[in-house]
């Protein structure tokens, strides 16, 4: 008979399922110096958890944002960290170091109208903190940005859409941190758990 090479089960097991390493991402820190916008990390929440990269997890009341942001020392980071269940945990904490609204007129060359452009611009920068040994893993600026162009007549005012350039300056924050926590330092950053292939046995009949 014919030596056979059987395989019970999986011979060779690659863990199908993986556990989504776990990420918390507080509401953003506004400076002392910058007006609130209202414009916060939920979309970033939505965005990062659509990706399959995270399993983002819910944020603690008490969780103390600015004490894991200005963390000093590694004991400061693990004190203030939210408590979550056991594995892979990740905060990412965003502060918004400047945040403006601007208005810039001009006026169309032999006509009586003029142009009216309304623009947002903020600048985040994000700390990527791993809980297990308290390590920064990565931290970078995003530059998010709205803007709402018109042209009107004389004496006639500018109208524009404060609630859509809100949410379009919330979601061109949300992609450019996908972004960055996706591709800044691919080869640094280990986001997850690595596939588990088990040793195989051979039989003869």
């Amino acid at each position: 008979m014919k030596k056979m090479i059987a395989v019970m089960g999986l011979s060779l097991l690659v863990k199908s399922v993986f556990a989504l390493p776990e990420l918390a991402i507080p509401d953003l820190i506004y400076s002392d110096t910058t007006d609130d916008i209202g414009v916060e990390n939920a979309d970033v929440r939505g965005l990062i958890a659509k990706s399959g990269k995270f399993k983002v997890i819910h944020v603690p009341k008490n969780f103390d944002t600015h004490a894991v942001f200005f963390a000093s020392n590694e004991s400061s980071i693990e004190e203030s960290a939210p408590k979550l269940n056991d594995g892979s945990k990740y905060i990412l904490i965003g502060e918004v170091s400047s945040a403006n609204w601007n208005d810039s007129n001009y006026a169309i060359p032999n006509t009586s109208s003029y142009s009216v452009t309304r623009s947002v611009n903020m600048v985040v920068s994000y700390k990527l903190v791993r809980i297990v040994d308290k390590e920064i893993v990565a931290s970078f600026s995003v530059t998010p940005s709205s803007f709402h162009t018109s042209i009107l007549k004389a004496n006639e005012k500018s109208n524009s859409n404060k609630s859509k350039m809100m949410k379009d300056i919330s979601m061109d924050l949300a992609t450019q941190v996908l972004n960055e926590i996706t591709h800044q330092n691919p080869n640094s950053v280990d986001y997850g758990d690595k596939p588990m292939v088990s040793s195989f046995k051979t039989y003869d009949n």
